[in-house]
């Protein structure tokens, strides 16, 4: 699943640089990346797949628990996500990151894993990009 993911990111980061923002892809299996708890970053958004306990077919934010700012984005860049993907929304849901205080995590699962017709989703060139651009327009209404 890692193809789709990284296909996701890379678009999200062509969004971001065209429009000034400075971004970073980094991946947690890197051997060359460092931890990625000691991050020095505004925002970092997690993105990954799931697999679905109850077989349900959709996507889903995640933010960091007692963060207002982390559920504010969250809620932002699920509205976007709802407007933007054919996949049904499965909500808002705390987590722990455990990443500094400073950083307002997100959680992005566009798909989850084990569903067969969201399996097509990751693997259709459009979905992606638009999952990527839901993402971004998120970003964009938090900041706005």
């Amino acid at each position: 699943m890692h193809i789709p993911i990284m296909g996701i990111a890379k678009k999200l980061n062509f969004l971001l640089s065209n429009c000034g923002a400075e971004s970073k892809i980094t991946w947690e299996k890197d051997p060359q990346e460092k931890n990625l708890k000691d991050l020095d970053c505004e925002i970092l958004i997690d993105l990954y797949t799931e697999l679905s306990s109850k077989k349900e077919s959709g996507f889903k934010v995640y933010y960091e628990d007692q963060n207002d700012a982390s559920f504010k984005l969250a809620k932002h860049i699920n509205k976007a996500m709802e407007e933007k993907l054919q996949l049904p929304n499965l909500g808002i849901f705390q987590k722990r990151f455990e990443y500094k205080e400073s950083i307002i995590p997100v959680g992005i699962v566009p798909a989850m894993e084990d569903v067969r017709i969201d399996d097509a989703h990751l693997r259709d060139v459009d979905y992606r990009e638009k999952v990527a651009q839901a993402v971004f327009n998120g970003l964009i209404r938090f900041y706005s």
